[in-house]
């Protein structure tokens, strides 16, 4: 709602880099989120293990824009901060990220499909830098039960330009996935999830991870298992001032 203030707060801990920890404040207004803060974050865009400090950093996310009654809509954000990577210049990052999409299409029972496309673009002081990446994907929900649930997902990305940080470099520009996932208790949930790259048929991810819900906190177990690596996480549910 707008004017609520809410306090942010995670900590990773793995197995080969010890604890990373975040913390946000997010102030809700007519115009948009506005959340500014600290954080040590792993890369989402390769599978190197590579983590970056983001401080100061400061993030806008704008009202969802929809399209009249066609349940398709527009969400858009955009970012300013300085970025650290071991082994590269720390230096200032923005960019800004908008994609369209839909509510999910019913298709038979228990199942939905949901299509997207979208565009972002990067600028960075080091090496004064530029990328762009135009991107559009489809996620197939199937659920099986109450408690036991499929996801199968494709995306595709069109890079052009580049980034002087390995933490964002995208190294599988087409890949496709599927998560399972089944509810044991109300507060714990075990989920399989497995990506593939189509470029070289290599397997990026395959991991195992198991949910519980602690209340205040949201907690996560995740084995890598190609990385061969553990990861520990906590975040806080979000704390109203």
């Amino acid at each position: 709602d707008s004017g609520d203030l809410t306090f942010h707060a995670s900590y990773a801990l793995n197995s080969k880099n010890g604890l990373k920890p975040a913390a946000r404040i997010q102030k809700n207004t007519k115009i948009g989120s506005f959340r500014f803060g600290y954080s040590k974050e792993e890369s989402t865009d390769n599978d190197d293990n590579i983590w970056a400090t983001k401080w100061p950093e400061l993030e806008y996310f704008a009202p969802r824009l929809h399209l009249g009654d066609t349940g398709i809509y527009i969400d858009s954000s955009a970012n300013w901060g300085r970025w650290a990577e071991d082994g590269v210049k720390t230096g200032t990052h923005k960019g800004f990220r908008t994609e369209i999409t839909h509510t999910p299409i019913p298709l038979w029972q228990r199942a939905n499909v949901r299509f997207f496309a979208g565009y972002r673009k990067d600028w960075y002081s080091t090496d004064d830098a530029q990328r762009r990446d135009p991107y559009s994907g489809v996620i197939l929900n199937q659920s099986i039960n109450d408690r036991l649930w499929t996801s199968f997902w494709y995306k595709k990305h069109n890079v052009s330009g580049y980034t002087p940080y390995r933490f964002d470099t995208l190294d599988d520009p087409r890949q496709h996935g599927l998560s399972i996932g089944y509810v044991l208790t109300p507060r714990d949930t075990v989920i399989f999830s497995w990506a593939q790259d189509l470029d070289d048929d290599h397997i990026s991810d395959r991991n195992y991870t198991w949910v519980r819900d602690l209340h205040s906190f949201i907690a996560t177990i995740t084995y890598k298992q190609v990385d061969k690596e553990w990861q520990v996480k906590i975040k806080a549910k979000d704390f109203d001032f």
